[in-house]
């Protein structure tokens, strides 16, 4: 039953930041009303807050709504805001718990945002396994 349910909640994170990633459309995001992509991001970060190891983490760093639109728009600055192995890096960083606790603990710990823009872009081309996140931000 966990597997169905992470399987479903991964599908619809995915469609989310289809949505999100699709190129500005100008007169959406200057209307009065909510954009599709606004609607489509603010899903996705409540979606992803709702996992168990990325809700664990915004109890652990004190993270809530506002602090993924500011992380999410500073990876947007690092260069993530890419499609690297059919993720979409910037948000994929959020919903995973690896990359996000990467991200929160070089911050804190001061590492350089180019470092830490690298080290996210190689772990999402593969150049960096699974698990081995944890041990970059302590060199």
């Amino acid at each position: 039953m966990k597997r169905m349910r992470e399987y479903l909640v991964s599908r619809k994170l995915k469609k989310l930041a289809v949505v999100v990633s699709k190129p500005v459309n100008l007169s959406e995001e200057l209307s009065d009303s909510k954009s599709s992509k606004a609607i489509a991001l603010e899903e996705y970060f409540l979606t992803a807050i709702e996992l168990d190891d990325i809700h664990d983490l915004t109890l652990e760093f004190g993270l809530n709504l506002d602090s993924f639109q500011l992380i999410y728009q500073d990876l947007l600055l690092l260069g993530l805001g890419q499609w690297i192995n059919g993720s979409y890096a910037a948000l994929a960083t959020l919903s995973n718990s690896e990359t996000l606790d990467f991200y929160l603990v070089a911050s804190q710990s001061k590492v350089e945002k180019s470092k830490i823009a690298d080290i996210l872009l190689d772990y999402w081309s593969g150049d960096i396994g699974k698990g081995s996140l944890e041990h970059l931000v302590r060199t």
